[in-house]
């Protein structure tokens, strides 16, 4: 396939690199939606409700089989959930970063008699929380479906830093960002091509900013037709281990505002030579110098 997703009137004020990648990619780029799918994070109508520090779960003594799961060995691992961007400090998402648990309740209410999580419940609908509208909306208003584990997420409101979050432990993810479910097994080679420069590029100019706020908005369709280096391109695949090695020190590190992380604050700073490690790596063989 090749990369047929874009609107040309949005890309009127885009520096000549723009279109050199767009034709020299032609052949190399498709949207993300081609190889991954991409959905929006959780839209719970209540997000004190479902989302609960440990400490809090401990204190209402609510049964770990709501607010926790078992990994394949067996173990029984929390149902972490990214409430914020901001909990991502690097591209690998971390545990311990994470402050909040989601409860994921599948029961019905009968099936909960003498459970402390059916108390919670009860305390929920005495304030009114079954009855706002996305929460009744639901079959069960405290049940949020079953989901899979995201390989990455796309963060929805880009304000000063850059980066597509990698997950490898079952982690949910807000509103605030978008789940990413790939089709393709090769994670690290997409997620390098996602957290490069030329994709932050393309989403300056994919995403729109609401009059006074400064920051990047990205919906759903627009994230899903966002050009990516597709992993059967043979360059890709011959540079695996070259884009790995980015990924890696990009990965070691926390990502910063984009003023640090090319070492300038105005365009006439810019430099190769100050930009930071693991930057500078990666695409020297797909798109143009």
């Amino acid at each position: 396939g090749k990369y047929l997703g874009a609107k040309w009137g949005k890309y009127i004020r885009a520096p000549e690199i723009f279109f050199k990648i767009l034709e020299r990619g032609k052949d190399k780029l498709v949207p993300l939606k081609e190889i991954a799918e991409v959905r929006r994070g959780f839209t719970t109508g209540a997000n004190e409700f479902f989302y609960l520090t440990e400490a809090e779960i401990k204190r209402r003594g609510i049964e770990r089989e709501f607010w926790m799961h078992q990994d394949e060995k067996g173990n029984w691992v929390p149902n972490y959930v990214i409430k914020s961007p901001r909990e991502c400090k690097s591209i690998v998402v971390k545990p311990e970063d994470l402050k909040y648990r989601v409860l994921m309740i599948h029961k019905d209410k009968k099936d909960l008699k003498g459970t402390n999580v059916l108390k919670y419940i009860q305390e929920g609908e005495s304030k009114g929380y079954h009855l706002r509208p996305t929460c009744a909306s639901r079959e069960r208003w405290y049940d949020l479906g079953e989901r899979e584990r995201p390989a990455l997420v796309w963060i929805k409101g880009i304000w000063d830093r850059h980066f597509s979050p990698m997950t490898d432990f079952l982690c949910y993810a807000d509103q605030q960002l978008y789940e990413t479910y790939l089709r393709d097994a090769r994670t690290e080679l997409i997620s390098a091509s996602l957290n490069s420069t030329f994709t932050s590029l393309f989403a300056e100019f994919n995403a729109r900013v609401n009059l006074g706020e400064g920051i990047l908005w990205i919906a759903t369709y627009e994230a899903a037709n966002m050009p990516v280096i597709q992993p059967q391109v043979p360059e890709f695949a011959k540079l695996g281990s070259q884009l790995k090695s980015a990924l890696g020190k990009l990965s070691a590190r926390a990502i910063t505002n984009v003023s640090e992380e090319l070492g300038a604050n105005s365009p006439e700073e810019v430099s190769l030579d100050k930009v930071k490690p693991g930057r500078r790596e990666g695409f020297p063989n797909i798109t143009p110098q």
